[in-house]
């Protein structure tokens, strides 16, 4: 966000610099990160950088006399939170199978599900499951099959969401939920 006024034609360009090291003015890798202008400064993002810098420069306005006031920049971090958690969980046990199936996140950059299963509470670690051991990636879907479980078994069960590549930026537990695999 910026404060600032211009007047009689005179005019800010404002311009930024991202990177993942400090910027030092005798290293070569200062001169060789890019300055980008800024159209609209008080809308702008910056992706995965650690340094910031800002260069500002003032355009005198009508027959040199006029300047533009500065008052001030300020940077806002917005953190990238992790999305809500999934709700309305529901189980169907069926044919020695679990059918999992859960209400869709409503984040736009929401890249996928983990389900956690186990037999104890608060604590998924079952390698059971014909689909892999917990927790098991299972993508943008709303509903997920468990097969191969033992029988008369009691799973507890969670599922979270994630909206990053890597699967780490991730929600809380769903509601635990709890189902027993019958014939």
């Amino acid at each position: 966000v910026t404060d600032y006024t211009e007047e009689n034609n005179s005019e800010i360009l404002f311009y930024y610099r991202g990177a993942e090291k400090v910027f030092y003015p005798d290293e070569e890798y200062s001169k060789d990160v890019k300055w980008y202008s800024i159209k609209d400064i008080k809308n702008f993002s910056l992706k995965k950088i650690r340094y910031i810098q800002f260069k500002i420069l003032f355009l005198p306005g009508q027959d040199q006399e006029y300047s533009p006031k500065f008052r001030g920049i300020k940077l806002i971090y917005e953190k990238n939170l992790p999305p809500s958690k999934p709700i309305d969980v529901k189980v169907i046990s069926k044919e020695g199978k679990i059918l999992l199936k859960w209400m869709k996140n409503s984040e736009k950059d929401l890249k996928g599900y983990k389900i956690y299963y186990g037999t104890k509470s608060n604590y998924y670690f079952s390698n059971d499951a014909k689909e892999g051991a917990s927790p098991i990636d299972v993508g943008i879907v709303t509903e997920y099959e468990l097969t191969n479980l033992k029988k008369n078994i009691l799973y507890y069960i969670a599922i979270t969401a994630y909206d990053d590549n890597e699967g780490k930026n991730e929600s809380g537990f769903s509601e635990e939920i709890l189902c027993r695999v019958v014939d």
